[in-house]
């Protein structure tokens, strides 16, 4: 990807360097899944979601999650980190809060990997 001035465009393989250098936007190289809250059957719940290629993420703050219960996010993510080489035991997961184009929150944990690089300035 070559921006117009032909420079390389920087990018990040996980959301935790994302979440490092705090850009407003960031654009989804390739597919991820985050959760974003619904209410669909019943009481509200955090849901899995596909982020694809091409979408663009607005930043947020940093969450963590202190539940010690099970939560249907917390469960899907501990096997993710079940399968990964940096698993801690009982790890907190923190996620990245983020807004689609339509203002839909989604949260992504920082474990998630992938490439993505900022849109625009990077805030300090």
């Amino acid at each position: 990807m070559l921006p117009e001035d032909g420079r390389a465009v920087e990018y990040f393989d996980s959301i935790q360097s994302i979440a490092n250098v705090k850009p407003k936007k960031f654009l989804v190289r390739t597919s991820i899944v985050g959760y974003h809250l619904t209410n669909e059957n019943g009481p509200s719940s955090w849901q899995p979601l596909e982020v694809k290629p091409g979408d663009v993420l607005i930043t947020g703050i940093v969450y963590m999650d202190q539940k010690k219960g099970k939560s249907s996010m917390r469960t899907f993510f501990k096997r993710i980190l079940k399968s990964s080489k940096h698993h801690k035991k009982d790890q907190e997961l923190k996620y990245l809060q983020c807004f689609d184009d339509q203002g839909k929150e989604i949260m992504v944990p920082l474990i998630m990997t992938g490439l993505f690089s900022p849109v625009g300035d990077v805030s300090s």
